[in-house]
């Protein structure tokens, strides 16, 4: 049989063990889950900066068109009035001095 200091002793050396056990466990699945919500903070800002910018760019180019035709439109409006109304007049003013020397 061992003597008690040696009992007392290898106990303690379980013990100790044991607590060492758990506070690495612990430690470990502390680092493991900062490192994981680290991670998935990290990528949650990327793909809200990636989905921000996509959204940026499809609202930027669907206002630039529809700009660019409302423009071309306006443009294209005005410019067939403009020569309506000149090629109106100039007909106009034609038949009348035709019809006035006639």
């Amino acid at each position: 049989m061992e003597s008690t200091p040696e009992l007392s002793l290898e106990s303690s050396l379980e013990s100790t063990l044991e607590l060492m056990l758990e506070l690495t466990m612990e430690l470990t699945l502390e680092l493991t889950l900062e490192s994981t919500l680290e991670s998935t903070l990290e990528l949650t800002l990327e793909l809200t900066l990636e989905l921000t910018l996509e959204s940026t760019m499809e609202l930027t180019l669907e206002l630039t068109l529809e700009l660019a035709l409302e423009l071309t439109l306006e443009l294209t409006l005005e410019s067939t009035l403009e020569l309506t109304l000149e090629l109106t007049l100039e007909s106009t003013l034609e038949l009348t001095l035709e019809l006035v020397w006639n």
